[in-house]
């Protein structure tokens, strides 16, 4: 007997039935829920500040990120149930704050609302969701709306590596995603002005960084002229130091391709005390200096000025760079090798 293979389609109307299915809190934010209306209830907390307060102090105990509770504040008080019953609210019942109007807010206060992409407008600073060419949605951080500054897009940050103006640098403080969030600090991505234009028309994440890669590339073969100069630091570590007495004298050697990344190989020269006319060993540890702390202050310096290619943004220069999670290797020779 033949066997018949059964196909099952679910129609459309079946689909909208299982929408309205699905439930649209996850344990513990029903678990959340529940006791912010037992607050109630004793009469414990009655006002919006006091219901933000009780929520913020609650996230931890429950293993929830405390910086998104301006979202679980507008998510429970958009869709209260008087039963509390929340484990029986649906997606289809769901009010999602991220779906509203943006609420006027304080410059000040944006980046609560940055932070978990609710829309919000401030002064000449905005947050909304739109649609790329391709009807993907995105969240933009906007300044004076025009330029954007913030994208969240598939479950990535891009962060704009221009700074327009001062107030346009103080609304990327205010809104920065990171603010809130030590977890987010190694995960989102610099994009230059072109860039995020790009990824508003359409690209993907593996189309961005491919583009990069391009960009670089382009830069290492026409650019020459951050291999011409030499390049002096002044500082020193620790606070027991003065910091404008020592130098840190290197030269960027080569830009170059290779594989899918770019490689800064980095010559240095010395590290030195001029007004002692002295030279510190270094690789020796010599008066609270180290290689991994020579080679730090370069990439601050050097890492700003390429942060365009990159990728990933670097939060600390002197560690992120060696966990070879970014676009760019940079590779250091110790000319000198820090003796006397």
């Amino acid at each position: 007997m033949k066997k018949i293979k059964m196909k099952y389609i679910l129609s459309e109307k079946q689909f909208r039935l299982l929408e309205q299915e699905e439930k649209a809190f996850s344990p513990v934010e029903v678990v959340l829920f529940k006791r912010v209306n037992q607050e109630k209830e004793k009469k414990k907390i009655k006002k919006k500040a006091e219901i933000e307060d009780y929520i913020r102090n609650i996230t931890l105990y429950l293993g929830l990120p405390p910086e998104n509770t301006k979202y679980y504040t507008e998510l429970y008080l958009l869709n209260f149930r008087k039963d509390g019953k929340y484990d029986e609210t649906t997606k289809a019942q769901l009010v999602d704050p991220r779906n509203l109007p943006g609420k006027v807010v304080l410059n000040t206060s944006a980046g609560q609302y940055s932070q978990v992409q609710m829309p919000f407008r401030g002064s000449n600073l905005s947050g909304e969701w739109e649609k790329d060419m391709r009807g993907v949605k995105y969240y933009v951080v906007k300044s004076y709306g025009w330029y954007p500054i913030y994208i969240f897009k598939e479950g990535k940050w891009y962060e704009v590596t221009k700074r327009y103006s001062s107030s346009t640098g103080r609304q990327m403080s205010n809104t920065s995603p990171t603010r809130y969030s030590d977890e987010l600090k190694s995960e989102i991505f610099w994009a230059s002005p072109e860039e995020m234009k790009l990824l508003q028309r359409g690209f993907t994440h593996e189309e961005f960084l491919k583009y990069k890669a391009s960009q670089f590339e382009k830069k290492a073969k026409q650019d020459t002229s951050m291999r011409k100069r030499s390049h002096t630091i002044y500082g020193a570590p620790g606070q027991n130091f003065d910091w404008s007495s020592y130098t840190i004298k290197f030269k960027i050697k080569d830009l170059r391709k290779e594989g899918e990344n770019g490689v800064v190989d980095i010559d240095i020269y010395e590290v030195s005390d001029p007004r002692r006319d002295k030279k510190i060993n270094y690789l020796a540890n010599e008066g609270g200096f180290s290689k991994e702390f020579v080679e730090a202050r370069i990439l601050g310096k050097v890492g700003r000025e390429l942060r365009d290619y990159i990728g990933k943004k670097l939060q600390w220069y002197g560690e992120d760079y060696r966990s070879g999670d970014h676009q760019l290797k940079f590779n250091f020779n110790h000319i000198d090798n820090g003796k006397k």
